[in-house]
Order: C-alpha cells, then structure tokens, then sequence
C-alpha cells in the first residue's frame, strides 16, 4: 500500500510539471530564467566546479560506488537484499527515465551548452540517476550502523546539487532536474518499501538468500 502512494504521488508531481512546461506557468515560470543566468554567468573556475559534481551522477561514478557498497553489505550480512536493491534501482532508474524522455521528446535549452549532452531533455537523466542511486547507497549503508541516518541527508544534498549543476551548465531547464529528482527518489522509495530496506505498514516482499538468509 506504501509503495502504491509513493507511485502515485510521483505520477501527480511528474505529470504538474510537464502541465506548468505546456502553460508555461508555476516553476515553468522560471526555466528560462535559470537557463539564462547559468550560461551568462559562466566562468571557467565555476564551470569546473559545476562539471566535477554533474560527474557524481554519472554511470562513471554511481556503478562503481554501487558495486562497492554491495560488496560490502555482502562481506558483513551474508545476503543478497542489498545486491538486488541496488541493482534495481540502477538499472531500473535508468530504462524508466529513458522511456519519460521518449515519451515527452523535450528540446534542451537553446543556451551555451558547457558539457556534452544528447537526447531529449525531460526529465534529466543524471539527477534522476544521482537522486535513485546515492539515497539507494545511504538506506543500504545505513544498515551497517544505527547513527548512521545522516548519509540520507547527505544522498539528498548530493542529489540536489547534481540537479542544480545541470541547470548551470545549460543542458536542462529547472523543470527538467525537479522531474529527475522526483523520479529517482520515488523510484528508490518504492524498491526500499517493497524489499524492505526501510520499513513499510504493509509486509514487505524480500528477496532471501537460498541459505536462509
């Protein structure tokens, strides 16, 4: 029932963004605004420091700090949750945020574009991936320690700079990186409920290992 609201509440949030794009109104207001400013504001010093945190929420980063923490889980509880959680929200996160792109088919912002960046613009991949993957790595973490909560915070501040990045390198409008962040954080959600990585009102479906883990 929890992973249900979670899903729905996402499909709300996702779909009040791409009405605001179509208005024009709400956060939309913005877009071009931020767009703008980004571009106009570069400097070289601030454009590499933007391109060192877009990295955090690349494939680059994210797969090997994944394998690492799976890894780890592995050697101190002698199951397989972690290793299927991780695993699900990476590439599960990954093939959902490129269905939403073809299916919207929204051009990136007609500004200086300070990184490479290919595809449709909606919603953004790397704060969707940032978003999914670091908060999947704290609930995982997590687990290892009970004083530990504050790597969540630190998931979600990651997050959100790797979100603010892309707008400042020009290659995503604001509504874009909301929209990623809601569905990497949704996504993540919904998996640590079902397999019970975080607790949930409803039972929930975990994945054991065949030695009984």
């Amino acid at each position: 029932m929890v992973a249900c609201v979670v899903a729905i509440v996402a499909l709300v949030l996702v779909g009040w963004l791409l009405s605001t794009v179509d208005s024009g109104r709400g956060v939309a207001r913005w877009d071009q605004t931020l767009a703008d400013w980004g571009s106009t504001h570069a400097t070289s010093r601030s454009t590499g420091i933007w391109k060192a945190v877009t990295r955090l929420g690349s494939a680059l980063v994210l797969i090997p700090v994944m394998s690492i923490v799976a890894w780890t889980d592995w050697r101190r509880r002698r199951d397989v949750l972690a290793i299927w959680f991780l695993a699900v929200v990476g590439v599960g996160e990954s093939l959902l945020n490129n269905v939403l792109k073809m299916l919207v088919g929204r051009d990136r912002p007609p500004v200086a574009h300070l990184v490479d960046a290919g595809g449709s613009s909606f919603p953004s991949g790397h704060s969707a991936a940032a978003a999914s993957c670091w908060l999947a790595i704290a609930l995982v973490a997590r687990r290892w320690s009970p004083r530990s909560a504050w790597m969540v915070v630190v998931a979600v501040g990651v997050a959100c700079m790797v979100a603010l990045s892309r707008t400042m390198l020009g290659v995503h409008w604001l509504t874009d990186v909301l929209a990623g962040l809601i569905v990497g954080w949704s996504w993540c959600l919904l998996w640590a409920i079902v397999l019970g990585i975080v607790p949930a009102t409803d039972p929930a479906v975990k994945i054991r290992d065949p030695a009984g883990g």
